[in-house]
């Protein structure tokens, strides 16, 4: 199965999100940016026990005004988010059993935390622009992680 969160249109009093294979609660709300091309979820997104995901798509999603988080999808082998920068409250991807590699080339910062758990197949985490988080960051139970690139990593903590 597939997720895919994606815009259609060309300028932002057009463009509107689409949503293949999930279901979107009435009470999000969803904004684009015009400039980047990119959407900014001004609440969560919450994706979890999808057990037949094999696919996540979210090429679009730019920021979230409270949190990422990805859990329980038990066939999903890799997260690739190119546009994501930024989340309100914290990033989270946990327990996702066929998960091999993470990329988040443009993710720099989280007012909160960022917790990356018990992937046991995760191999490789790349997060090279991310430089600062308003709590901590947790990388741990990864047993198969071979691959950490987090080079510019530059505050973590209350400030």
């Amino acid at each position: 199965g597939d997720v895919t969160i994606g815009l259609q249109g060309r300028d932002s009093a057009e463009v509107t999100p689409i949503f293949h294979g999930t279901t979107v609660p009435q009470s999000a709300s969803w904004r684009v940016s015009p400039r980047r091309g990119t959407l900014r979820v001004d609440g969560a997104v919450h994706i979890a026990s999808n057990s037949a995901l094999t696919n996540l798509s979210l090429s679009a999603l730019g920021s979230t005004g409270d949190y990422l988080y990805i859990y329980l999808n038990s066939r999903l082998p890799s997260i690739n988010l190119p546009g994501l920068t930024t989340t309100g409250s914290y990033l989270s991807i946990q327990s996702n059993v066929a998960l091999t590699s993470i990329s988040l080339p443009a993710f720099n910062s989280t007012a909160g935390y960022v917790s990356i758990s018990h992937n046991s197949l995760l191999a490789s985490l790349d997060l090279p622009v991310f430089t600062a988080t308003g709590k901590y960051v947790s990388i741990d139970s990864n047993g198969a992680l071979n691959h950490l690139n987090l080079p510019v990593l530059a505050s973590a903590g209350e400030s």
